[in-house]
C-alpha cells in the first residue's frame, strides 16, 4: 500500500554555487535578504527589550548578531553613510570602483538544490562581513526603494555554529584589514584569553544575559563584560606588563593571537573569585577593565587573589581620578600585601 503523501524540500531560494558544506557563493538582492532572514544592523543593535518582546524575527536576529558581531557605533554608522554615496556614484558611473560581496552567517543548515541553495524558513541571516556595507544598502533602499532590487554577490556560511561564524568574522578583520584586537578579541574563539574567559564563564554558571558580549557597559542584568575578564586574565599572564601605556592591549594582542602561552589553570582561580567579588560589590563590577588588569596582576605575584576588601579599596581609588592610577594601585595593593 504506498501513501499519496508527497515531500518536496521548502524555503527560500538562493541562486549560486556551493563551494564547500558549509560555504555557498551567490547572488541575491537586499529584498531577498530581507525576506530570508536580513535584518538591519542599526535596527538590531538598537532593539530594546520592549521591541524584541514584540517581535520575535527582530529578537532572533539581535541574539545571532550579538553572538558573531561587533558593535555597530557611531564610527561604523558614519562611515556607512560614505558608503552609500560611494555606491550611488558606482551606480550611476560618476565613480570607479567596486563593493566586495557580503558575507551572511546563516544560523541554520542550508540544503543544496540544482543551481543554488535552499534556505530555511524562519532563520536568520547575519553579516559578519560587509556589516557597512550592508547598512548603507539600507539606506539607499530609504532613499530609492528600487536600489533594494540591485543584484548584490554573497557568501553564505552555513551549517556552522555561532562560535565559527566568530571565528570567520575576526580572522576576516584581523588579517585582511586589520583591527586592532582588543575590539574583536571577545569575537576570537581561537585566541588563548578569549578561550580560557569562556572556559571560566561557563564553569562558573554565568548565563548569557548576565554577560556583556561587546564593550564595557552593563545594564542593571549584566554581572560583568567580556573585556573586564579578558584584562584580568591578561593581568595574571602578563602582571609586569600592564603597568605601562598601551601595556595592556599590547599583552592581549600577544597573548590572543598566538605569541605567548597561558595555563589556564594560572588564570581561573583569579577569575572565578573576581565574578565571585563582582556579585557581592556593584562597585567593584562596573570598575574599569584596567583596574580587573591591576587585580589579576597582583593576585599573580602574590600567588593568591586580593580579597573584596582590598578590591573596594582600589576601586575607590580609580573612582577619585587623578594621574597614574594604575601605578598608585599597585602601590597601594603593595603596601597592604
Amino acid at each position: 500500500m504506498s501513501s499519496f503523501a508527497h515531500h518536496r524540500i521548502s524555503g527560500n531560494f538562493a541562486p549560486g554555487v556551493q563551494v564547500s558544506d558549509t560555504q555557498f557563493i551567490g547572488v541575491l538582492s537586499l529584498e531577498e535578504a530581507i525576506q530570508y532572514g536580513l535584518t538591519r544592523p542599526s535596527i538590531a543593535e538598537d532593539a530594546t527589550l520592549r521591541e524584541m518582546k514584540k517581535n520575535d524575527k527582530l529578537a532572533h536576529a539581535a541574539t545571532v548578531r550579538e553572538m558573531v558581531q561587533r558593535r555597530f557605533d557611531a564610527a561604523r554608522r558614519k562611515r556607512a553613510t560614505l558608503y552609500a554615496h560611494y555606491m550611488d556614484g558606482l551606480n550611476n558611473g560618476t565613480v570607479l570602483g567596486g563593493v566586495p560581496p557580503l558575507t551572511l552567517y546563516c544560523d541554520t543548515v542550508g540544503t543544496p538544490v540544482d543551481g543554488g541553495l535552499m534556505l530555511p524558513l524562519n532563520s536568520a541571516l547575519v553579516a559578519i562581513d560587509g556589516e557597512t556595507q550592508t547598512e548603507a544598502r539600507f539606506m539607499r533602499r530609504e532613499r530609492a526603494s528600487e536600489t533594494a532590487r540591485e543584484a548584490m554577490g554573497v557568501v553564505i556560511y552555513h551549517g556552522i555554529t555561532a562560535q565559527h561564524a566568530a571565528v570567520v568574522m575576526h580572522d576576516f578583520n584581523y588579517y585582511a584589514h586589520p583591527v586592532k584586537e582588543k575590539a574583536v578579541a571577545a569575537l576570537n574563539h581561537n585566541g588563548a584569553v578569549t578561550k580560557v574567559v569562556h572556559e571560566v564563564i561557563k564553569l562558573v554558571g554565568l548565563r548569557g544575559e548576565e554577560v556583556q558580549r561587546i564593550g564595557s557597559r552593563l545594564s542593571k542584568a549584566q554581572l560583568t563584560s567580556v573585556d573586564r575578564l579578558l584584562a584580568g586574565a591578561v593581568g595574571c599572564v602578563a602582571p609586569d606588563m600592564i603597568n605601562s601605556k598601551g601595556g595592556l592591549a599590547k599583552a592581549l594582542t600577544a597573548f590572543n593571537t598566538g605569541q605567548g602561552t597561558i595555563i589556564p589553570e594560572h588564570v581561573q582561580p583569579f577569575l572565578t573569585q573576581a565574578i565571585d567579588i563582582a556579585r557581592q560589590d556593584r562597585a567593584c563590577a562596573v570598575s574599569p577593565p584596567a583596574l580587573w588588569a591591576v587585580a589579576g596582576a597582583v593576585s599573580t605575584k602574590r600567588g593568591q587573589p586580593i580579597s573584596l576588601a582590598e578590591w573596594q579599596s582600589i576601586a575607590t581609588l580609580f573612582a577619585n581620578g587623578g594621574t597614574d592610577k594604575l601605578g598608585r594601585a599597585f602601590e597601594h595593593l603593595a603596601a597592604t600585601a
